[in-house]
């Protein structure tokens, strides 16, 4: 039997539906009651997917995923061919495959499996009888096949696992990012399988690395040291030339009359100089602005012959060339530039080059500018010159080309950094697969499941073949005149009498329908749903289905029948299916749920009354039916569907009139009503306005007129028009959720209440019953 209906997913309104604990699993004869468009048909569809074993028929809702726990298992969506249950449904899907209401087309075939044709029964019985090993060879290739595909699964899931931990960066929205077996299994399947090679454990370490860094910035590249030096107007293009420049200065003699005690004491002969430059400044020649007293004759004329023109213009000389070397120094290039970890170490090594030739060349500059500070001091000394310089400027460039040139493989990088990560990562990619298929032998794995995959074709396919020759010779020994006979004497139960009868047409294949001995046309929608009923019944009586180990779920079959069909219509399931394995009945017509109701509960109180006979709970059975309700709600503007217990009220009532009064007063006396309400409570409205104005005022004349008829003191003939808007926009809007989701809910219950008020002021007495009755239950 089927337990419960474990899940819908994407199922129509059952957007998302699981069952509830809460909620009791289905017994052997069920009743499920809801409104019309609540979801009842679509939920019969997950039943129809089981008796036909496929999902690929017209009215199965597209990506629709559904799980029914039974007895013995889980049929699902993905399972449902392996399901052994003899199911029949019976919904409008049923009616619409099986009987043609076309009086120009009645060639469409009744199928009824008879048990005529000897010779072909035999076979078929043959065929029949080698079904069980066929379905036990098929069920056993698939599991094998499950088997090798888990195995399967399981390395794809483990590869692919691997390499979304080393390959995959949170940072980075690529695929490695949330790697799955699918991805694993395409690459796969492109490459091939003994096609994959792993990488050195070099290239492996230095991808690994070069994926886990962060894109690195562009570097600026160095200049060349551009060599300029002017001294004494003249260009000079070499450090030897400078150094030249430099020797000669050191050894420049002064043409002079010196004065022995200042040429062998340079300091005395600095302290000299500048008392000789300060009275010259102050242009005093006779007296010592340190002691006052006046030079000896001819002293000034000694000084100034000693620190002659040619004295001064060796000094000036002496600083320009200091000045002019001071130009030869270069800064020390720094070493925080982040490089790409394969091109760091060359770019240290040679920046480290480069400022040991700038530390170099500032030790030659230093130590020119010490011997020209010497001879700047004393002029009249002779300064051995500097050690001769290397050429400083050519190998400055050519280390500052060789770090450019690591800066510009750098930017390459950077510039195709993204393509080389990506590229990086696919050698990764391989090269991890290629690894674990050697580990895991997935050679091996992948051959038995290929195996294991064309055994089950095969077993299927002569499942497939044995069943098509069964169909073949099933419709052979089809009985359509039995089957003809056994529903027109079921259509003479609906009717009580030969009204409506099926003819075999002149091929004697198909059938037409006569009235009164005529083609019948514009058949009403009671009658079709007579004729598919009958025929349904007509379907499970047929060889190949035991309606004792059979379920049989049936879904609204009493639609727009009149209260003696709705009785003839549950006398037929009542006697036909008491015996059924398990019965399972879908319905929004209050009168046959009340039929219904009380067959199923008078079960259960022959069950109950039972068990008071035992002690221990052990003893006793369980009650054989359940009830339930197919309950809608609104979220996010969407209708949203779920199976239910079966609330009290329903339970409690026996007059549809007396529950949808109940509903109206429930609804109006709530501060805040269930936003699920507003969806049925137009047509709630609506049906029970019409009961109570149809005997309250029994002529003709449409709704409107009847509730303006009315007599009633304190509601307003504008308020009676908001009541009739209320039943008449509510029930008979094409799409009832786009209504509901512009009104506002205060506003319905306002109408609503108004629509009570007037029942009473027309009938005190009458409403005054109908709320003692509310009370009461």
């Amino acid at each position: 039997m089927f337990k419960k209906v474990s899940k819908l997913k994407q199922f129509g309104i059952f957007r998302d539906f699981e069952w509830d604990s809460k909620t009791p699993e289905f017994s052997r004869f069920n009743l499920i009651y809801g409104w019309n468009k609540s979801g009842k048909s679509t939920l019969s569809r997950a039943f129809v997917a089981c008796e036909k074993k496929a999902i690929d028929f017209v009215q199965y809702p597209p990506n629709g995923e559904f799980e029914i726990k039974t007895d013995i298992g889980v049929i699902s969506h993905s399972s449902f061919q392996y399901g052994t249950k003899q199911i029949r449904v019976f919904n409008r899907d049923f009616i619409d495959e099986n009987v043609s209401f076309d009086p120009t087309n009645p060639s469409k075939p009744i199928v009824y499996v008879g048990e005529e044709n000897i010779e072909s029964r035999k076979r078929l019985n043959k065929l029949q009888g080698k079904v069980p090993a066929l379905e036990v060879r098929h069920e056993s290739a698939r599991k094998d096949r499950q088997m090798n595909e888990k195995a399967e699964n399981s390395f794809r899931k483990s590869t692919a696992r691997i390499i979304k931990d080393l390959v995959g960066n949170l940072k980075v929205d690529d695929k490695y990012r949330d790697y799955h077996r699918g991805n694993a299994e395409t690459i796969i399947e492109e490459i091939g399988v003994r096609n994959f090679r792993k990488l050195s454990e070099a290239d492996f370490e230095k991808n690994r690395k070069f994926i886990g860094g962060d894109p690195r910035g562009k570097q600026s590249v160095l200049l060349n040291y551009g060599f300029t030096f002017s001294y004494d107007g003249k260009r000079l293009d070499e450090f030897s030339q400078v150094f030249g420049e430099v020797s000669n200065l050191l050894k420049r003699k002064v043409l002079a009359e010196t004065i022995d005690r200042f040429k062998d004491d340079p300091k005395l002969n600095k302290w000299a100089q500048d008392g000789f430059n300060l009275h010259k400044t102050k242009d005093e020649k006779k007296t010592c602005l340190f002691c006052q007293n006046e030079f000896s004759e001819g002293f000034w004329e000694t000084l100034s012959k000693h620190f002659s023109g040619n004295y001064e213009k060796l000094q000036s000389d002496i600083k320009c060339m200091i000045a002019s070397l001071g130009g030869l120094r270069r800064r020390i290039e720094e070493t925080n530039q982040e490089f790409y970890p394969d091109l760091q170490v060359k770019y240290d090594n040679h920046l480290k080059e480069l400022n040991k030739i700038v530390g170099e060349l500032d030790s030659w500059t230093d130590h020119a500018i010490k011997k020209l500070n010497e001879k700047y001091e004393n002029p009249l000394s002779e300064v051995s010159a500097p050690h001769f310089p290397e050429d400083f400027s050519a190998l400055y460039d050519k280390t500052v080309d060789h770090i450019n040139a690591v800066i510009k493989e750098h930017n390459t990088k950077v510039a195709h950094h993204t393509q080389a990560v990506k590229k990086a990562k696919e050698e990764l990619e391989k090269h991890l697969i290629a690894r674990e298929i050697e580990d895991q032998d997935y050679s091996k794995i992948k051959s038995e499941f290929e195996k294991s995959v064309e055994a089950e074709k095969e077993a299927k396919q002569a499942v497939d073949a044995n069943n098509r020759e069964i169909s073949e010779l099933e419709k052979e020994t089809s009985n359509i005149g039995k089957a003809v006979q056994k529903i027109n004497q079921y259509l003479e139960e609906f009717f009580g009498r030969k009204e409506i009868l099926l003819e075999l047409d002149d091929s004697k294949k198909g059938y037409i329908f006569q009235r009164d001995g005529e083609v019948a046309k514009n058949l009403s929608e009671g009658e079709k749903n007579a004729i598919a009923f009958s025929y349904f019944i007509v379907k499970t009586q047929e060889r190949g289905f035991n309606v004792k180990e059979g379920i049989i779920v049936i879904d609204d079959p009493i639609s727009s029948f009149d209260s003696n069909f709705i009785h003839h219509c549950f006398s037929l399931i009542a006697n036909r299916f008491r015996e059924a394995n398990q019965l399972i009945i879908f319905t929004h017509n209050f009168h046959f749920f009340n039929l219904v109701k009380n067959w199923f509960e008078h079960k259960n109180r022959k069950v109950e009354s039972n068990n008071r006979k035992f002690t221990s709970e052990s003893e006793k059975k369980p009650l054989p039916c359940e009830f339930y309700r197919v309950e809608n709600i609104i979220k996010d503007g969407k209708r949203y569907a779920s199976i239910v217990p079966l609330e009290d009220t329903l339970r409690n009532f026996k007059s549809e009139y007396h529950f949808l009064f109940s509903r109206l007063d429930n609804f109006i006396t709530q501060p805040f009503p269930d936003y699920a309400d507003f969806y049925t409570i137009g047509n709630i409205a609506r049906r029970f306005f019409e009961i109570y104005i149809n005997f309250k005022i029994p002529t003709t004349g449409d709704l409107k007129s009847r509730l303006h008829q009315l007599e009633t003191k304190s509601i307003r003939e504008t308020e009676k028009d908001k009541v009739y808007n209320l039943i008449q926009e509510f029930s008979h809007g094409l799409d009832p959720t786009s209504t509901i989701e512009h009104k506002d809910k205060y506003e319905i219950q306002s109408a609503i209440q108004i629509l009570m008020k007037i029942v009473e002021e027309s009938d005190k007495e009458h409403f005054q019953y109908l709320t003692e009755s509310l009370n009461a239950s």
